[in-house]
């Protein structure tokens, strides 16, 4: 039982720096908890004391939401362009400028931030469990019900529940890592990135040509930064993050959830998707079908060992954790018989399930003393891991994948004098026999499949399961014939040789987690826009590792935490709705970069080149006008100027700088601070009338 709490430690709260740096022994004995952990009595006392263990994992924060908006490269351009414009005194230009940032961060902010709600409305509907130890026996509660003490068992694919000390074990750190941009927002972000290089060399190329060329240099630089202003599309930010707005709404009612707004236009824009089998090609109901004794001798051995060996935790009888292939088999008609059996068998440990063994081992010893390992999994390792294997197991394990099947088999031998369980003790087996499950194709994934194809998405399966039964399920639903990879082969190519040979694969099949994500970046790295679909615990780094990774809203947490897109339907048909939808915002937000870039890149290089070729002009008539232009070095004075001339600065006729009757020319565009005419009618004018210009200013 549990000794009295510890106040030095549990009453004064212990952080997980703390607990991180003690013992496992003293956290436990500070804790007031033994092995057979907290009284129920004891843990309905410190829910009470200190609340419930609300997990805030999934709710929607306005600041991180707010970072997301405001580290845009565009955004931060157009705060340059706003600084300059008041720079230069365009105050009214600023403000504009402004208030589209304002008016594009608040849309994005508003419509994101809703997305967000809208994601943490559909995870708390789901309610997550943790597996504890209350009283000496395992128990299912609600992870809102721990309370500090509490043991927890953590299962392959579950989430940490809570701040816990690791007694033992590993967490997978995998997901921890930052997630990479999608490719349209590399894409946003290299176009801002030309937009500030193109604004830069424009802006000192025509700086340093009108300080060339004599003209003030206070005004080569206002307008060389008006210039820089004036390229930018300052509209940009405010129809992207419109677009996503209305498209997240239009997808929301499509059933299809966007956690992240700017993977709508990715989603739009794949061209490869890569799926697992499990529940999206399948209906994803797996049941149990038969047992195949390999021996002949003992027909129910294989469901009997079957049941025995398993990671699933039960109340009243029921499967509640565990895997589907578990559930299936317990839950089975076939299995009631034995379950009377079962529960005079005591299990004295276990070796957990993993991807890469492919396997799960436990230790029973029945009524009677006698201890046997049984061991399940993967019917090809598990196979290697026997001796004497009949041919007949071999050749009904074949029919079985030619079906289309799913098999586990199962093996034993005896372990007298083992208490533990390792890797290395699974050998020596004999095989017991095979449990063949039925999970068929959904009757609806052909059509589905055709459509994607239409397209012009190209779909990949990545599974797990056996390649015999992926490539039998393709083939059902009317995949095009390809190369069939397998964990192993990818193990024996490196990056280069992968990267070609995906393209040629339809299938691959018994890969574990690191392969999946693997295959994922690799196509990634090609420059193409990749979309993964799974639902699974080893779904989740190949989600993560993806442009737009899509899961569904039975799916574990793990893949749901990892997914950017949840559709609220597992059916392909929901997931080709979002495409036409994200390939439909996406061309409505190209066309305004295209016409807004291609407009203000044609009005802005046009005055460029109408201040570069009148700067000269305004320096001669400029000349003119203060009496330093001729050989002759005539001048007028200051009266002069008021007594001849009615304005200031004089008109053309006065200064002598145009010749009568000719047609004034406006380049289109152009911009000066001096009257049009004065430096357009001397363009118009005859090279013979420039040319003899050395009569003093004014006569």
């Amino acid at each position: 039982m549990a000794g009295p709490a510890a106040p030095d430690v549990f009453e004064s709260g212990l952080d997980v720096a703390t607990a991180g740096g003690l013992p496992g022994e003293r956290v436990m004995r500070g804790l007031g908890v033994g092995e057979d952990g907290l009284p129920v009595a004891e843990a309905a006392r410190r829910l009470a004391r200190y609340g419930p263990n609300a997990v805030s994992t999934h709710r929607a924060r306005l600041l991180p939401v707010l970072w997301h908006q405001l580290r845009s490269p565009l955004l931060g351009l157009l705060l340059v362009t706003a600084v300059a414009s008041s720079f230069v005194g365009q105050r009214s230009d600023a403000v504009i400028i402004g208030v589209i940032l304002a008016l594009s961060v608040g849309l994005g902010l508003v419509n994101e931030y809703r997305a967000e709600k809208s994601a943490e409305a559909l995870h708390s509907q789901i309610r997550h469990r943790a597996l504890v130890v209350r009283d000496g026996q395992p128990v299912a509660v609600d992870v809102t019900a721990l309370v500090p003490g509490d043991i927890v068992h953590l299962r392959l694919g579950d989430i940490v529940p809570a701040d816990v000390r690791l007694l033992h074990g590993q967490i997978a750190a995998g997901l921890g890592t930052r997630q990479t941009g999608t490719q349209f927002q590399v894409g946003l972000r290299r176009f801002s990135m030309l937009l500030v290089y193109v604004a830069a060399a424009l802006t000192a190329s025509i700086f340093v040509c009108n300080v060339v060329l004599h003209r003030p240099i206070l005004d080569a630089l206002l307008f060389s930064l008006a210039i820089a202003v004036g390229i930018t599309p300052q509209l940009l930010p405010a129809v992207v993050s419109m677009s996503l707005a209305a498209g997240s709404r239009r997808m929301a009612r499509r059933k299809v959830l966007v956690k992240r707004l700017v993977c709508i236009e990715d989603l739009g824009d794949i061209d490869t998707l890569f799926t697992d089998k499990t529940g999206t090609l399948t209906q994803g109901r797996i049941s149990f079908m038969r047992a195949v004794s390999t021996d002949g001798v003992a027909p129910d051995a294989p469901l009997r060992w079957g049941l025995a060996c398993t990671e699933a935790t039960f109340e009243d009888g029921h499967a509640i954790s565990g895997n589907p292939l578990d559930t299936a088999l317990w839950d089975s008609p076939a299995a009631r018989q034995h379950r009377a059996a079962l529960a005079a068998d005591t299990r004295l440990a276990v070796l957990p399930f993993d991807h890469e063994r492919r396997l799960v081992s436990v230790l029973v010893r029945d009524p009677y003393g006698v201890q046997t390992m049984v061991t399940k999994g993967a019917p090809e390792t598990v196979r290697d891991r026997c001796v004497d294997v009949p041919a007949t197991a071999t050749a009904a394990l074949q029919a079985e994948f030619a079906a289309g099947n799913r098999v586990v088999a199962v093996a034993t031998r005896p372990a007298a004098g083992l208490s533990q369980l390792t890797p290395a003790d699974e050998r020596g087996l004999r095989l017991a026999g095979l449990l063949v499950f039925l999970d068929p194709p959904r009757p609806d994934a052909a059509a589905a499949l055709a459509r994607l194809s239409g397209l012009g998405i190209t779909v990949k399966i990545v599974t797990g399961d056996n390649p015999a039964v992926a490539a039998k399920v393709c083939q059902d639903l009317g995949l095009p014939d390809g190369t069939v990879l397998t964990g192993t082969d990818l193990d024996a190519l490196d990056d280069t040789q992968l990267a070609a040979a995906i393209t040629a694969t339809t299938v691959f099949a018994r890969v574990s987690p690191q392969h999946k994500a693997r295959i994922v970046g690799l196509q990634r790295l090609t420059g193409a826009d990749v979309a993964f679909l799974g639902d699974g615990v080893n779904d989740a780094l190949a989600l993560h590792a993806a442009d737009v990774g899509i899961s569904v809203d039975s799916a574990t947490d793990v893949a749901k935490d990892a997914a950017d897109v949840i559709l609220l339907e597992k059916d392909l048909d929901v997931l080709a709705d979002g495409v036409v939808e994200g390939r439909r915002i996406f061309a409505n937000t190209m066309k305004y970069v295209l016409m807004g870039t291609s407009s203000n890149f044609g009005n802005m290089f046009s005055a460029a080149g109408a201040s570069l070729l009148t700067t000269s002009t305004r320096n001669r008539c400029a000349a003119r006008r203060t009496g330093t232009s001729g050989p002759s070095g005539a001048s007028c004075s200051t009266s002069d100027r008021s007594a001849r001339c009615s304005t200031w600065p004089p008109s053309p006729s006065c200064c002598g700088c145009s010749t009568p009757g000719r047609r004034s020319f406006v380049p289109a565009g152009s911009w000066s601070p001096w009257p049009p005419r004065l430096w357009s009618s001397w363009l118009s004018a005859p090279a013979r009338s420039r040319s003899s210009a050395a009569t003093p200013a004014c006569r």
